[in-house]
C-alpha cells in the first residue's frame, strides 16, 4: 500500500511539474509575441519619423517620401502574409503532432493496464482453483490458506520484479532516444540555419535588387514551409521509433516474467502435496480448467490468453 501511495504521489507531483511547465511555456510565449509586436511597431514609427524628417529638412521631396512608404508598407503586406502561412502551417503540424502523441501514449497506457488487469485476473483465477480445492480437501483450511496466500505473494513479487525490470530498461533506453533525438534535430536545425542564411546572403549580394520582392517572399514563404515540415516529419518518426521500442522492451520483459507466473500453480500443487495425507483422493489437485487452451493449469490460460492477443495491439500503435 505505502508503495502504491507512493507511485501516486510521484505521478501527481510529475502532473503538477508538468502543468507548471507549460504554464511557464505559455506566458513566456505572450510576452515574447507582445514584445515582437511592439518592436514592429516602434519599427515603423521611426521609419516614417525618418522620411518625415527627410522631407521637412528637404532631403527628399513629398512625392518621393510618400512612395517610398507606400514601398515599405506594400513590403510589410506581403511579409505578413508570408508570417500568416507560415504560422497557420506550424500550428497544424503542432496539431498533427499533439494528436499523434496523444495516441501513442494512449496506446502505452492501454499496454500499462493490460499489466495490471492481467495480474488481477490471474490472482483471481488463483483463488478461485484454490476454491475448488477446498471443497474436497482433506486438509484443515489453516495450511490451505497458508499455500494460498505463499501463492498470491509469489505472483505479488513477479509483477514487482516485472515492474522493476521495466523500470530499469526504460531509463537506460531513455538515456539513449534522448542522445539520438538530440543530435539528429540540432543536425537539421543547423542545415536549415545554413539555408536561410544563403537565402538572406541573396538580399546582402544585392540579387534581390533584380529580383521582384513578392519572389523573394515566397522563396522564404517555400523555405520556411518546406523546413517545419521536414522538422516535424522528424519529430513524428522519432516518436514512433521511441514508442515501438517502449513496446519492444516492455513485451520482451513481459515474456521473460511469464514463466515465472506459470510456475507458480505448479508450486502451489507440489507445496499441497508434501502435507496432502497418503491415501487420500488427489482428484482435487489434478482438476483441470474446462477453458480452452489450458494446458498449463486452471488459470494460466488468462495469462496466456491475454498476451496472445497483446503481441497483436502492441504493434497496431505504430504499424510495427
Amino acid at each position: 500500500c505505502s508503495v502504491l501511495l507512493e507511485e501516486l504521489h510521484k505521478l501527481n507531483q510529475g502532473g503538477l511539474q508538468r502543468a507548471l511547465l507549460a504554464r511557464h511555456e505559455e506566458a513566456s510565449a505572450r510576452v515574447q509575441r507582445r514584445l515582437t509586436e511592439w518592436r514592429r511597431v516602434e519599427l515603423h514609427k521611426i521609419f516614417c519619423e525618418e522620411l518625415e524628417e527627410a522631407t521637412r529638412m528637404g532631403e527628399l521631396e513629398r512625392s518621393t517620401a510618400k512612395s517610398l512608404q507606400h514601398h515599405y508598407f506594400a513590403c510589410q503586406d506581403q511579409l505578413e502574409e508570408v508570417l500568416d502561412v507560415v504560422v497557420a502551417n506550424q500550428r497544424y503540424m503542432l496539431a498533427e503532432r499533439h494528436a499523434q502523441r496523444r495516441f501513442l501514449v494512449h496506446s502505452l497506457h492501454s499496454l500499462k493496464s493490460l499489466i495490471s488487469d492481467t495480474f488481477s485476473s490471474t490472482s483471481s483465477n488463483l483463488g478461485c482453483w484454490f476454491n475448488q480445492i477446498r471443497r474436497g480437501s482433506p486438509l484443515p483450511a489453516e495450511q490451505l490458506d497458508q499455500v494460498q496466500d505463499q501463492a498470491q505473494q509469489e505472483l505479488l513479487l513477479v509483477r514487482q520484479r516485472l515492474e522493476d525490470k521495466l523500470n530499469q530498461e526504460r531509463r537506460a533506453m531513455h538515456l539513449v532516444l534522448v542522445k539520438k533525438r538530440r543530435e539528429l534535430i540540432s543536425d537539421m536545425l543547423q542545415i536549415h540555419s545554413q539555408r536561410r542564411r544563403e537565402l538572406s546572403d541573396m538580399s546582402k549580394d544585392g540579387l534581390v535588387g533584380r529580383v521582384e520582392v513578392g519572389q523573394h517572399m515566397l522563396c522564404w514563404q517555400n523555405l520556411l514551409t518546406a523546413q517545419s515540415l521536414e522538422l516535424a516529419d522528424l519529430i513524428n518518426s522519432l516518436d514512433e521509433e521511441a514508442a515501438a521500442e517502449i513496446r519492444k522492451v516492455t513485451m520482451r520483459v513481459i515474456q521473460s516474467s511469464m514463466a515465472e507466473v506459470k510456475a507458480i500453480q505448479p508450486s502451489a500443487v507440489q507445496a499441497l502435496l508434501n502435507v496432502w495425507p497418503p491415501g487420500a483422493p488427489r482428484s482435487a489437485l489434478l482438476q483441470r480448467d474446462p477453458e480452452p487452451g489450458s494446458g498449463s493449469g486452471p488459470w494460466a490460460w488468462a495469462w496466456d490468453g491475454a498476451w496472445d492477443g497483446a503481441w497483436d495491439g502492441a504493434w497496431a500503435g505504430t504499424g510495427g
